[in-house]
């Protein structure tokens, strides 16, 4: 099986090529394109099609995306060109030449109101980047009867740089003394890049009859404000000056509660969710050492 993943240099696209490693991925990214990825504009919807028709892929798994809610409420145009218009070409190409498409989604396409939500819940995304996500998995679920969406929430990993992820980038709030108030209003669930993955992984075999909507999630529910309590307590670091919010935060509108059901993928494959704890201690602590914490 001849497998292409798109976002590669991204969070989630590099925890996918190391859980696809022994399949030889063909790797796609952009701005940090590394040597062995093609380096291809999924916003050039020609290009596209041409290197979807060259490589012809069984499967894509398509991580590439504007994942950011603040910069997607301020950015529109471009968000929409990546979130919405390249996923229509991905998932219409890959129809064309009879593969699968895998579009990673958001639990931000509902509003929090009414959770867990099963994955035929009634949507209703609060802010421009769920209106997209949700905009592109109509796009895939149009283009082809195989075609899969799989919701995900907020997601960390191995990060480059503190801010690939909004889990990574609070310690900067804990390497800081200053007091700062943080948010314990929303509660999310989250997932390690590397869990999603391996349960991608796990789930190859059986992919033939596994199209449609599915979810996946880390177990635990936390507040931003107790992410950065379990941090602290990991890191051995103080907490005393960061104070909770149970206010919205500001900034675009997020959903209070958009727990994801996960019923639907756990009957059809293995799921590996790792604690929170375990994983944030491992991947924070090179960022403890020396006086440049970036």
């Amino acid at each position: 099986m001849k497998i292409m993943i798109t976002g590669a240099s991204g969070l989630l696209g590099r925890a996918c090529k190391i859980a696809f490693a022994d399949l030889h991925p063909v790797t796609c990214a952009w701005s940090r394109a590394q040597e062995n990825d093609l380096k291809l504009d999924l916003t050039n919807a020609s290009e596209v099609r041409s290197a979807l028709q060259e490589i012809k892929p069984d499967l894509i798994i398509h991580t590439a995306a504007e994942r950011k809610p603040d910069i997607c409420e301020n950015q529109q145009d471009i968000t929409q060109q990546l979130n919405v218009e390249a996923t229509h070409t991905l998932a219409t190409t890959t129809a064309a030449i009879g593969a699968t498409l895998i579009y990673l989604s958001t639990d931000y396409v509902f509003d929090g109101t009414q959770p867990p939500y099963a994955v035929d819940a009634q949507t209703n995304p609060l802010n421009f980047y769920g209106q997209t996500k949700l905009a592109g998995e109509k796009a895939t679920l149009e283009a082809s009867a195989d075609h899969i969406v799989l919701r995900v929430p907020i997601l960390y990993g191995e990060v480059e740089t503190l801010d690939e992820s909004p889990v990574t980038l609070m310690l900067h709030k804990l390497l800081d003394p200053t007091p700062v108030v943080e948010d314990h209003w929303a509660l999310r669930y989250p997932t390690y890049v590397g869990d999603v993955a391996q349960t991608l992984r796990n789930w190859l075999p059986t992919l033939g009859n596994s199209a449609g909507i599915y979810h996946f999630s880390g177990s635990e529910a936390l507040t931003k404000f107790e992410m950065l309590n379990r941090m602290g307590k990991n890191l051995n670091l103080s907490t005393e000056h960061i104070t909770a919010n149970s206010e919205p935060p500001s900034g675009a509108p997020r959903p209070q509660n958009s727990q994801l059901d996960i019923s639907r993928l756990k009957n059809k494959t293995v799921l590996q969710q790792t604690p929170f704890s375990e994983n944030i201690e491992r991947i924070l602590k090179p960022f403890l050492k020396g006086k440049n914490h970036e």
